[in-house]
C-alpha cells in the first residue's frame, strides 16, 4: 500500500475534520436515497411477522414485556439489542386503526437510515487507512451501493445486520484512532535526545493529554463493540479484523495489540452465551465436508461480488447440495487464484491480501465451518456479507490511492450510478412476499423457503388450497421439513379437513426437524382437530404429548383442563 505520508498534490491531502464529516454525511445521504423506494415495501411473510409485525410485545409496544429478549433466544436467535431497537421503532409505527397495526414504512426507513450511517462509518474507517478522501469515497460507494447489500437493508428481520454492523464499524474506527494516538505518543517519547530536550517543558503534558484521549477512544470502542455483540453475535470476528488491518497495513507488532485481547475475550464470552441460549442446529456435517463447504461459500461470494446477478434470499446451497453437486470438485479454483495473487503481490500490494483476509475473516462464522440453523435452506445468503463488504471496499480504496484524485472522483460517480441502478432494480423484488418468492422460484425452483412462504401467504389470504400446492412442492424437496407439515395442517383445518390435518400435525410433531417448543404446538393443534372429530381420548393424549415437549406451553394445559373438567361434569351412568 502506498505510504500515506508521501508527498502528494494539495488536492489529495487528508481533509480537515469538518470536511471529513461533510463527506461522511454525503455518503450516508446517497446510500439512504437509493433505498427510498423501499419505504413502500410491505412486511414479508418470511420471519417479519414473527419478529415484528405480529409480535405481541410490539402490538401495542410494551417495554415491560421485553425483558425475556435478554435472558434467552427468541425465534432461535439471541440478539436482545435488536429487539429493543424494533420496540423503539414500534412506538412510532404503531397505529391500532390499521392492519397490520405496525407501519412497515417506519421500519424500512429505520433500516435505510442505519445503512446510510454504516456507509458513512465505512468512509471514515477507509479515510483512516488510506488517508485520502477520494479513495475512501470510492471504497464506501462499493459498500453502500453494491446489490449484495439489498437483502440486509430491505428485509426487516435482517435489521440486526445493520445495527450490529453500524456499532462494529464505530468500534473499528475508534480502535484505529486509539492506535494512531498511542503510536503518536510512542513516537514522541522515542524522539531523538535533541528533540526531547527542546520539548522537555511540555512533553509530559502532551503525553498525558494524548494518553487520556487515546484511552477514551478505546473505552468508546469497547462499549460500541459490546453493543454490537448484543445486536447480533456474528460480529465476534471484529478484533481479528482490526488485528489484520493493523499488522498488514500499519505494520504493527503483535505486542502492541494487547488491548484487543479484551475484545477477544468479549467475543469468546458472547460465543459461549449464544451457544448456551440458542438451540443447537439439527444439522450434521463431517469436518472434511465442512472445509469443502466453506471453500464453496467463499467462491460463491466472490462470484456474486464480481457479477451480482440472480440475487435471491434462498440459493438452496445446503451442505448436501454442495457435496452432491459436480461443481464442488472444482469450485476451489476461484479462491485458489485469489490466494495466489495475494502471495505473488504481497510485497508490492499488501492491501490485496489484507482486504481479502478482512472479507474472509468477517465471513468465518457463517461459512459452514460451524453448523448453523439456516443451512437447512442454504449455507450462503446475501445478508451474511454485510460487514464483510468492508474487505472489497478496503481493496478498491487502497488501490485508488495510486490514482489521481480527479479520476478517482469520476470513478466514484460512475460506480455510484451503475451500482445504484442495479440496487434499485434488485430492491424492487423485495416489494412484498409474492413478488420476492415468485422471483426466487424462477431462479431456484427447488427453494423450500419460497414454497413455504408462498404457501403460508396464500393460506393466510383466503386461498388455503393454493397454499397446499406450495407446501407439497416444499415437501417434495425435503420430506422432513417440519414447518411445512405444521403449516399444511393449519391449511387443511381451514379447508374443514381435520382428519387430513391430524396426519400432517403428527408428522410435524414426530418426524421433522422442528424444535420441541414448535412440536408442542403441533401436538396441541392435533388435539384440537381430534376434539373437532369427537375423539376426546385421543385429544387428551395429544395435549399431554404437547406438555411433555414443552411444559410451559399454556394453550395445551388450558385445553387439557377443559377436557378433564367436561369429563368430570358429565353425569355418571346409573346401574
Amino acid at each position: 500500500m502506498p505510504n500515506p505520508q508521501a508527498s502528494r498534490p494539495k488536492n489529495e491531502l487528508a481533509p480537515r475534520p469538518w470536511q471529513a464529516l461533510l463527506l461522511a454525511l454525503a455518503t450516508a445521504a446517497v446510500a439512504f436515497a437509493v433505498y427510498i423506494p423501499s419505504l413502500n415495501h410491505k412486511f414479508l411473510d418470511w420471519d417479519d411477522m414473527g419478529t415484528v409485525a405480529a409480535n405481541l410485545d410490539f402490538n401495542p409496544p410494551d417495554a415491560g414485556k421485553w425483558g425475556h429478549y435478554w435472558t434467552g433466544a427468541y425465534l432461535e436467535l439471541y440478539m436482545p439489542l435488536t429487539y429493543m431497537f424494533w420496540g423503539g421503532v414500534a412506538n412510532a409505527a404503531y397505529d391500532p386503526s390499521t392492519t397490520p397495526h405496525l407501519d412497515p414504512a417506519m421500519y424500512h426507513c429505520a433500516g435505510a437510515l442505519l445503512h446510510g450511517l454504516c456507509a458513512a462509518m465505512v468512509f471514515l474507517v477507509l479515510l483512516r487507512l488510506a488517508s485520502k478522501p477520494a479513495p475512501a469515497i470510492l471504497g464506501a460507494t462499493i459498500f453502500a451501493l453494491h446489490p449484495l447489500q439489498v437483502e440486509s437493508v430491505d428485509w426487516i428481520t435482517s435489521t440486526s445486520n445493520l445495527l450490529s454492523g453500524f456499532l462494529a464499524l464505530i468500534a473499528i474506527w475508534a480502535y484505529l484512532r486509539f492506535d494512531e494516538l498511542i503510536r503518536a505518543e510512542a513516537d514522541l517519547l522515542g524522539a531523538s535526545p535533541v528533540g526531547r530536550a527542546k520539548r522537555a517543558r511540555n512533553v509530559d503534558a502532551i503525553s498525558s493529554q494524548t494518553n487520556v484521549q487515546a484511552w477514551s477512544f478505546f473505552i468508546a470502542g469497547t462499549i460500541a463493540f459490546a453493543l454490537a455483540l448484543l445486536s447480533k453475535p456474528s460480529v465476534v470476528m471484529v478484533p481479528i479484523l482490526i488485528a489484520v488491518m493493523l499488522i498488514c497495513l500499519r505494520r504493527r507488532r503483535f505486542i502492541f495489540l494487547w488491548p484487543l485481547l479484551i475484545w477477544l475475550a468479549m467475543s469468546v464470552a458472547m460465543a459461549l452465551i449464544t451457544r448456551l441460549v440458542q438451540p443447537a442446529a439439527a444439522i450434521h456435517v463431517s469436518l472434511p465436508d465442512r472445509i469443502l463447504i466453506a471453500i464453496d461459500s467463499i467462491a460463491f461470494y466472490i462470484s456474486k461480488l464480481l457479477w451480482p446477478a440472480h440475487l435471491i434470499p434462498d440459493y438452496g446451497r445446503t451442505p448436501a447440495w454442495v457435496m452432491d453437486h459436480p461443481a464442488s470438485h472444482w469450485i476451489w479454483v476461484l479462491p485458489a487464484i485469489l490466494l495466489l495473487l495475494c502471495v505473488v503481490f504481497w510485497k508490492r500490494a499488501r492491501w490485496l491480501a489484507t482486504s481479502t483476509a478482512v472479507f474472509v475473516v468477517a465471513l468465518l462464522p457463517v461459512l459452514g465451518l460451524a453448523v448453523f440453523t439456516y443451512q437447512k435452506y442454504s449455507t450462503v445468503a446475501d445478508r451474511y456479507v454485510y460487514l464483510a463488504m468492508l474487505g472489497p471496499a478496503l481493496a478498491i480504496a487502497c488501490a485508488a490511492t495510486r490514482w489521481r484524485a480527479k479520476w478517482t472522483w469520476i470513478a466514484s460517480a460512475c460506480l455510484a450510478i451503475c451500482l445504484g441502478t442495479l440496487t434499485v432494480f434488485q430492491s424492487g423484488y423485495w416489494l412484498n412476499t409474492v413478488t420476492l418468492f415468485q422471483h426466487t422460484l424462477k431462479i431456484n425452483p427447488r427453494s423450500i423457503a419460497a414454497d413455504d412462504a408462498l404457501g403460508h401467504w396464500y393460506e393466510q389470504h383466503g386461498e388455503p388450497q393454493r397454499g397446499l400446492a406450495y407446501y407439497q412442492a416444499a415437501l417434495d424437496v425435503n420430506p422432513h421439513y417440519g414447518n411445512v407439515f405444521y403449516n399444511a395442517g393449519n391449511a387443511l383445518m381451514r379447508l374443514n379437513r381435520p382428519k387430513d390435518a391430524i396426519d400432517y400435525y403428527r408428522r410435524a410433531a414426530t418426524d421433522s426437524d422442528l424444535e420441541p417448543a414448535v412440536k408442542a404446538q403441533a401436538w396441541d393443534n392435533m388435539g384440537v382437530a381430534e376434539v373437532f372429530l369427537g375423539d376426546i381420548a385421543a385429544a387428551e393424549r395429544s395435549f399431554q404429548n404437547a406438555l411433555e415437549q414443552d411444559s410451559s406451553y399454556k394453550p395445551a394445559q388450558e385445553h387439557l383442563d377443559k377436557i378433564r373438567s367436561r369429563m368430570q361434569s358429565q353425569p355418571s351412568p346409573h346401574h
